[in-house]
Order: C-alpha cells, then sequence, then structure tokens
C-alpha cells in the first residue's frame, strides 16, 4: 500500500509474483523470495507431478476431477493417472481442494497459477492444454440451455456457473496471436446460455461480435452456418437488452432466420422468430409482432412450443388492447405443463425461464381487468419464482414491467417503493442498464403518486428521454407520459399536461397500441377541466374513456373514468346522475375492495348517498 497505492495494486494484480517479490529491501525473504519458494517446490515434484501441475494452470477458477482428467494428461500420465497425481498435489499444498459440497472442487492459488502457468508457456504446451480445455468446454456446456427449466437455479449454478472464468480464458487464448478463433467460435456458441443465466448481457454482446468478426467470407463461412446462426440469435437478444442496441436486433434475428431457412431447420426458425418476435415487441412495432407470433405458432410442433405461442399472442394482443384475446390466450398459456412439455434435449430458443415470465404476464390483465387482489397475488408469484430462479433478467423484468406497476395503481406505495429500490439495486449490481433507467422511471412517478409533483415530474422527464434510447420498453413510454402529464396537472401547468396527452392519443392510434388509451381519454378530461374547458367537452372525454374500457372488458380502468364523470357531474350539481354512474361500474367488483381506487370510489358513494 505505501509503494504503489491502491490503485498501483489493483494494476499489478496480473502479475502476482511480481507484485509480491516486489517489495522493500527491509521485508522478510520469505515476503521477498515467494517465486523463489514456489519455484523450489515446484522443482521438488516428479516430472509427472510437474506435467499435470503445468497444465492444470489453464483453470482459472475451480475445477472439478473429471475436468483436470480431460485437460492435464500428457506425455507421462494417461487420464486415468490424472486423479491419483492430482491428490498427491493437494496433499503438498499445491493445489487447494474444498470438498464441503456436493462434490469436490479443486484450484490453484493465484500465486502458484501465476508461476505454473508462466512454466506452461514456456514448455510450449499452452496451445494444447487451451484447446484441451475448450473441448472440455464444449462437452460440459452441451446440455447447460436445455436444463435451466428442469435444474433448480443452485443446482444449475453449480453444475455450470463455475466454468465462466474458464470460458473467459479460452477466449482471450483463441484470439490471441498463437490462438485458433475457430476454437473460440465453438467456446462462444457453447457459453451462450452461460452469459444469460449469469446475467452477463454485456460480455455475451462483446464476445459474440468478436467471433462474428473471426469469420471470413466464403467457404468458412458456409461450414460454420450453424453456428453463425446461433451466434446471430445471441447477438439480436444481447442488443435488445443493451441501451442503444435495440434498433440493430431485428436485422440480427432476420439474418438467422434466415440461415435457418436455408438449413431447413424449424426448430432455429421458431428460435429466431420468437427473437424477432421479442425484438419488435420491445420497439413498439406491434403490427409486425402479431405476424411473428402467428407464425410462431405456425412452427409449433409440441405442447412447450404452443405454450410459447400463446403466451407471445398474449402479450401482443395486451399491447393492440385486445384484453379479452389476451386473457384467453393467458389462459391457455397457463394450461400447459411446462415442466412435462419440455421436449427431449430441451429447447434452445429461452434465453431466460419461459415459466417465470407465464406467471408475470397475467397479473396487469388481472388488474385491468377489475381483480386487483388476483393481481397483487399474480405480480408476487411472478417475483417469488423470479427471485427463486437466481436470474437477474427475470427478477427485473417481475419488478419492472408487472409489480411495480401493479403496486401503484392499487395504491399500495410502501411495498411499491421497496419493488422500485430492489429493481434498482438489482439493475445497477448487474449492469443491466435499461433496466435500471425502467426504475428511475418508476421512482420519479412514485413521487407524483405521493403528492411531490415538484421532484417527479423533472426525473420523469429526464428518465423518459433516456428510455426512449433505450428502444426495449416502448410499450411503457405511454403509461409515463401519463403519469408525466398528471404531474404537470398537479403543478398547474395544463398547457404542457395538454400537449403530452394529445400527442400521446395520437402516436397510440397510430402505431394501434391501445392498452393504455382509455386512460389517456380519461387524463384529457381532467387536464381539460383544469385548462377551464366545457363540462360537456370535458365529460365527453370521460364518456369515450368508458365506452373503450368496457368494449375492452377492462372494469379498472371503466371505475376510473367513472369516477372523474361522476366528479364533473357532481360539480354542475347533477349528484343523481354522478351517482348512477359510479354505482353501476363499483357494484360490478367482486374483490379489491381495500385498493385505492375502489376505497376512494365507496367514499364517493357514501358522500353522495
Amino acid at each position: 500500500m505505501e509503494a504503489f497505492g491502491t490503485r498501483g495494486i489493483a494494476e499489478l494484480l496480473n502479475d502476482r509474483l511480481r507484485l509480491l517479490t516486489g517489495g522493500r529491501r527491509t521485508a522478510l525473504p520469505r515476503h521477498q523470495t515467494l517465486a523463489a519458494m514456489i519455484d523450489w517446490s515446484y522443482g521438488a515434484l516428479p516430472s509427472v507431478e510437474q506435467e499435470v501441475l503445468r497444465r492444470l494452470a489453464v483453470f482459472s477458477g475451480v475445477f472439478d476431477r473429471e475436468a483436470a482428467a480431460a485437460v492435464a494428461f500428457g506425455a507421462e500420465a494417461s487420464e486415468d493417472d490424472v486423479p491419483g497425481l492430482l491428490a498427491r498435489l493437494v496433499a503438498k499444498s499445491l493445489v487447494a481442494v474444498d470438498a464441503q459440497g456436493k462434490a469436490a472442487r479443486y484450484r490453484l492459488l493465484d500465486t502458484t497459477r501465476a508461476f505454473v502457468l508462466k512454466k506452461l508457456q514456456e514448455s510450449g504446451e499452452l496451445d494444447l492444454s487451451a484447446r484441451r480445455l475448450a473441448s472440455f468446454l464444449r462437452d460440459a456446456l452441451g446440455n447447460s440451455q436445455a436444463e435451466v427449466e428442469t435444474l433448480s437455479s443452485d443446482d444449475w449454478l453449480f453444475k455450470y456457473g463455475t466454468h465462466i472464468n474458464d470460458v473467459r480464458f479460452v477466449l482471450e487464448w483463441a484470439y490471441s496471436e498463437s490462438g485458433d478463433p475457430e476454437t473460440g467460435l465453438a467456446v462462444t456458441v457453447a457459453a451462450v446460455p452461460l452469459w444469460y443465466q449469469l446475467s452477463l448481457v454485456d460480455e455475451c454482446l462483446t464476445s459474440v461480435q468478436r467471433a462474428l468478426l473471426g469469420i471470413h467470407p466464403g467457404e468458412r463461412r458456409d461450414t460454420h452456418a450453424r453456428e453463425i446462426m446461433q451466434l446471430y440469435r445471441a447477438l439480436g437478444l444481447s442488443q435488445a437488452f443493451k441501451v442503444g442496441f435495440a434498433p440493430q436486433a431485428p436485422a440480427a434475428f432476420a439474418k438467422a432466420l434466415e440461415i435457418a431457412e436455408a438449413l431447413d431447420d424449424l426448430e432455429a426458425q421458431a428460435e429466431a422468430v420468437w427473437g424477432l418476435w421479442v425484438a419488435q415487441v420491445g420497439m413498439g412495432e406491434y403490427r409486425a409482432s402479431l405476424e411473428s407470433a402467428d407464425r410462431f405458432m405456425s412452427l409449433a410442433r409440441n405442447g412447450l412450443d404452443q405454450f410459447i405461442a400463446d403466451r407471445m399472442l398474449s402479450m401482443t394482443l395486451f399491447c393492440m388492447g385486445d384484453l379479452r384475446g389476451a386473457r384467453r390466450h393467458a389462459d391457455l398459456m397457463l394450461s400447459h405443463d411446462v415442466a412435462t412439455d419440455l421436449p427431449p434435449g430441451g429447447a434452445v430458443r429461452f434465453r431466460f425461464g419461459q415459466s417465470v415470465s407465464a406467471r408475470i404476464q397475467p397479473a396487469q390483465l388481472l388488474w385491468m381487468q377489475g381483480f386487483p387482489d388476483e393481481a397483487v397475488r399474480a405480480a408476487d408469484t411472478a417475483v417469488a419464482a423470479a427471485r427463486a430462479s437466481g436470474h437477474a433478467i427475470s427478477l427485473c423484468e417481475a419488478l419492472a414491467r408487472w409489480s411495480c406497476p401493479i403496486l401503484v395503481h392499487v395504491g399500495d406505495l410502501t411495498a411499491a417503493d421497496e419493488a422500485i429500490t430492489e429493481l434498482l439495486d438489482l439493475a445497477k449490481l448487474n449492469g443491466l442498464g435499461p433496466w435500471e433507467v425502467f426504475g428511475r422511471c418508476w421512482k420519479a412517478a412514485l413521487l407524483i403518486q405521493r403528492g411531490l409533483p415538484e421532484r417527479g415530474v423533472p426525473l420523469l422527464r429526464n428518465g423518459l428521454a433516456e428510455l426512449r434510447q433505450v428502444k426495449l420498453f416502448n410499450l411503457y413510454i405511454v403509461r409515463f407520459v401519463g403519469l408525466l402529464a398528471e404531474g404537470h396537472a398537479s403543478l398547474g401547468e395544463y398547457t404542457e399536461a395538454r400537449a403530452l396527452v394529445e400527442t400521446a392519443i395520437a402516436s397510440s392510434q397510430e402505431k394501434n397500441e391501445l392498452w393504455y388509451i382509455t386512460e389517456l381519454y380519461r387524463l384529457k378530461g381532467d387536464v381539460l377541466s383544469g385548462c377551464g374547458e366545457p363540462p360537456d367537452l370535458v365529460e365527453r372525454c370521460y364518456l369515450q374513456s368508458m365506452e373503450m374500457a368496457g368494449r375492452q372488458d377492462a372494469l379498472s380502468l371503466e371505475l376510473r373514468a367513472a369516477m372523474s364523470l361522476t366528479r364533473s357531474a357532481r360539480q354542475r350539481g347533477d349528484n343523481r346522475g354522478a351517482r348512477e354512474f359510479l354505482a353501476n361500474v363499483y357494484f360490478r367488483f367482486t374483490e379489491g375492495f381495500e385498493t385505492a381506487d375502489l376505497k376512494s370510489a365507496r367514499a364517493m358513494l357514501a358522500e353522495m348517498s
């Protein structure tokens, strides 16, 4: 610390031996001569143990007996000999062992590894050992995606998660001067599920781009068509979840689909179509996403495929304001047993758990259709399932898309605050920029809902600007625009509020994004009322909102419009008509009577009785 400072030490950590032998001349001899000590220990080993220890240096983290046998055998030691030699190295404290888990795991101390890795390079064995490690990783990761749904999160991570450092080592070697880009291509393809289950989206994007750049046009590209197709799918999804890259995602999926069609691979076509649908929904291209969902349904060959197709159709129809159709496909989706419908060998079209996503989707529908208590339970179940999965992207999805809005809508602002805080912390910890932006928008919206528009409005305005750059969450921009308009209206800034609402209505109609349009018309009535417009013009907006909500089967939104209409009617002295409007909607509810909107409606009815 005195010699280098913290930043200097951080820079020197890649050369641990130099760092630990370059201390002060007044240091104890054992601190000055660490390299000499390890060299002496290494020199005292029989040549066969030296050979095994050198080759174990390619493991960046922990490894098991099978991995050691696959990589460390050589001229003097066969694969069968390696376990016994490994035990000798453990006994001599040159290899550390952890025997407390489900199976023994081994590792080299960093200083020991740095020394023997140099010996491996000097012996000319690095390329051979790296190729063996790459071959082992391709085999070891072969079933990783298929087992995402069938293993628990802990079991999956125990089996596959520890390979991440070895993947990084192999790829660094593969794209070095002495490496082999073809091996790098194969390992990159094998590692895609690992990156996604660990939510390492940035690392996946960088690695996939590097692999694609390493493939030259011509015969070699044709030879690796299947691998290239898989890379384009991974590229598309990485871009979809990366700030500023989303507009590039459809092109990547389209390229993957083109290759899949040339290969006449129906399963690969389905996965590419699914990815294209993800990008289209995220970017607000709903008509195109409906075509993709229908195409996926035509490619469905088993129960799992139909499950996914129903989920796709439910989501797209929801976006387009067809809540009845969305609920029908959501119910069909939930009727499938995902665990038993998994085909032999698993499906690779998922990059995060579909069973978690299935629990998320119905929550919003339930609230809008007048089942707020059921919606809260569905959102809680989705969050619990996502948390149990250990998958950061799935948990961000559950919190950002459903838990936060449901809790805000039902008026449980304390729980909403907790969910938003968890979302922000999780997104920041895992480097998931789009979800961090989403979380900041919800934080600002919550301030507005809590009666602090002077703080919430500027934050939400900035958050919306960022969200538009993300491109992944176009569907939710309209909701935040509505909340921003509410904030401006609370501040008496009706001109700004009116411009926001009218622009949002026009945009929703143009894109056929009609899921929120009933609320926009209700907000327009509120804003026009604040502007001092005639009551008939104001109430026309409320009636239009109620009519649309009725057609959509959106009882909760119909109640909100009815409450706004009731307030307007009372202001012009029509108490009887006002109560009739509200009562006709309120008494159609069968649950959720302690949520914010229903409590307000009940209080209004009591005042007019």
